[in-house]
């Protein structure tokens, strides 16, 4: 099934294809189809959320698995959504859009989607040991 967003809220809701009215905003804003391109542009990664770029917008969720309590199936868990396209991606994951303000830091330390397993298992590394309690 189609992603449909509000053009003046932004919410995105899965629905049959059709002709919708957001329920938020009522019927002056007319729902529009979400077109994702096939690739994830970039990615940044946290021990338990991750951000993408997507046809140059920011979107963010949590992750299933939390580097600091399953270190090895959180690096799978990473490869896993950079070998994905992004229409897998929003739909096994329901991305929100990341707050426009946030959009200037995932661009200055993300990365194109390639983190090597070598630098996902340092990375784990390093965020349980900054993120454990003394």
């Amino acid at each position: 099934m189609p992603l449909y967003r509000c053009p003046k809220c932004g919410r995105v809701v899965e629905l049959p294809e059709g002709a919708y009215y957001c329920k938020v905003c009522g019927p002056s804003a007319r729902m529009v189809e979400v077109v994702v391109s096939d690739k994830i542009q970039k990615i940044l990664v946290s021990h338990d959320w991750v951000w993408v770029k997507i046809d140059g917008k920011w979107f963010e969720t949590e992750l299933r698995h939390d580097a600091l309590y399953e270190p090895e199936q959180w690096v799978n868990e990473i490869i896993y959504i950079q070998r994905m396209n992004a229409e897998e991606f929003i739909e096994k994951y329901r991305p929100h859009e990341l707050a426009k303000e946030y959009w200037g830091n995932a661009e200055k330390y993300s990365t194109i989607p390639c983190i090597t397993r070598e630098e996902l298992e340092k990375k784990a590394g390093w965020l349980k040991l900054t993120h454990s309690k003394p």
